[in-house]
């Protein structure tokens, strides 16, 4: 954090310095410079490295602070840097050397993001958060924003009752829970990378799980920054999703649709039914994912040797995707303490994708070669099998928690490469690729408490086999 102190007694020694007549003197006087600029450089160099801190308050239109809102460090071109949350008093600080950070993003659930411009002090002062002026309609009305606690070595967000819970699905919760960033199930807990996350204790092996889980079915979110012996050496972080317990018997359904319009259509739709009987749930999943994505990129690369080399490239595409999946499954709760349950899902997913792009080639800035670029690739997954078995069960303070995954995948991906050069050889690549992969995974964990005391055990069998087949093919 910039130190308004410290800084004021460098500045009082610089000020009586060159109003001290003395100094005046010495300045005339002194054949040997080197003691007094390097003073004068250490007082700079220690205002630069003060200025390093980030700092700044986050209140909401009422004047009182948001605890645990999203802050986040950018690039000049958007990339992200670091992250961190505010504590309760609104605050936030980054106070570590950074890589030249540009803009400050701050993100709170219900509320308008704001990107703001970091300034030479490094000390934005107070930052009002204004409420989203679109939201969802009445229901905002009747909800509140999620309250967050932290809870023993968990970041905990209650969905349930809060706007959250109108979210869509897990994946759009993930990318308003504090501490996480990302989206589409590609997330990271700032300082920490990419977590390993688990719904009701089960770790989730295929991401779409998450597009599969309504939000609605929520009841809470743990963060986790520091993993205990419970988790795997290799696992930084750990996000755990909790469910509401299903309440009441007979049939239930829900049908979900969500269209976006940038450039081209993207939709999201999806079916789930449940029947529920005593403590027996029969469920099945049902959805598409589907639309075409925009790509545009400019690349300007700069190589210094006996020649230097400017290279200009400019490259556009897109890709259309159509993806069907669905999952059935049984869950039973013998009690509050033991529970059982199974599922299978299954899906395919076909991509094609295409490009074009142009580089302009400078040697020692005079044209020396354009290149034309033409690509597309086809990626087909199918099938995509996967099958989870699991046990949770509690007897006095002894727990046992049991998973079973498998998994068979296969895909097939081809494509197409034209390189037009005015200078040098033409480039034509054309292959295919086939990935076939299978995954038997087993997960025994028990504990039993004695006091303020855990003693657990961990057992973890992991059987993976893959082939991969690459080959060119002819162009004729």
């Amino acid at each position: 954090m910039f130190s308004t102190p410290n800084s004021f007694v460098h500045f009082w020694v610089w000020h009586e310095f060159f109003n001290s007549s003395n100094f005046a003197s010495e300045i005339k006087n002194n054949t040997n410079m080197k003691t007094i600029f390097s003073l004068i450089l250490a007082v700079l160099a220690t205002a630069t490295t003060m200025a390093q801190s980030i700092t700044g308050k986050v209140v909401d239109e009422t004047n009182s602070p948001l605890d645990f809102v999203n802050v986040v460090l950018l690039k000049a071109d958007s990339t992200y840097i670091a992250g961190t949350v505010t504590d309760e008093n609104g605050v936030f600080l980054f106070n570590e050397k950074l890589d030249n950070p540009k803009y400050v993003k701050v993100s709170s659930i219900g509320c308008t993001n704001q990107t703001l411009n970091i300034p030479p002090t490094g000390d934005l002062g107070i930052i009002i958060l204004n409420p989203e002026s679109v939201m969802l309609g009445e229901v905002v009305v009747k909800s509140n924003r999620p309250v967050t606690a932290i809870k023993g070595d968990a970041l905990v967000t209650n969905v349930a009752g809060s706007q959250l819970e109108h979210a869509g699905t897990a994946n759009d919760v993930l990318t308003q829970v504090p501490m996480v960033l990302g989206r589409d199930g590609n997330f990271e807990v700032f300082g920490k990378g990419s977590p390993a996350i688990y719904i009701n204790g089960r770790e989730v092996q295929d991401l779409t799980q998450l597009s599969q889980l309504n939000s609605a079915d929520i009841k809470n979110v743990e963060v986790i920054t520091n993993p205990g012996a419970k988790y795997d050496a290799s696992v930084k972080s750990v996000i755990r999703i909790r469910t509401k317990r299903p309440q009441g018997d007979g049939f239930s359904g829900t049908l979900r649709a969500q269209g976006v319009m940038q450039k081209y259509f993207r939709t999201v739709d999806q079916a789930n039914f449940k029947f529920r009987t005593g403590g027996l749930e029969l469920f099945g999943n049902f959805g598409y994912i589907g639309g075409k994505f925009q790509s545009s990129n400019r690349v300007d690369m700069l190589t210094q040797s006996s020649t230097v080399w400017n290279q200009f490239l400019t490259q556009d595409g897109s890709m259309r995707t159509n993806e069907f999946f669905g999952k059935a499954g049984f869950s039973y709760m013998f009690n509050d303490s033991h529970s059982i349950g199974a599922y299978y899902s299954n899906g395919f997913t076909k991509q094609k994708s295409e490009h074009t792009g142009i580089s302009r080639v400078l040697s020692d800035g005079q044209p020396y070669d354009n290149i034309t670029m033409y690509g597309s690739s086809n990626n087909n997954t199918l099938p995509k099998h996967h099958a989870n078995l699991y046990y949770n069960g509690e007897i006095g303070k002894f727990g046992i928690d049991f998973n079973m995954d498998y998994m068979w995948r296969k895909s097939r991906n081809s494509m197409f490469n034209n390189e037009t050069s005015d200078t040098q050889d033409n480039s034509l690549v054309n292959s295919l690729g086939v990935n076939r992969s299978r995954m038997l995974a087993e997960n025994l964990y028990s504990a039993i408490l004695f006091g303020k005391v855990v003693l657990s055990l961990e057992k973890n069998t992991h059987h993976r086999v893959s082939h991969l087949i690459t080959k060119p093919t002819p162009l004729w």
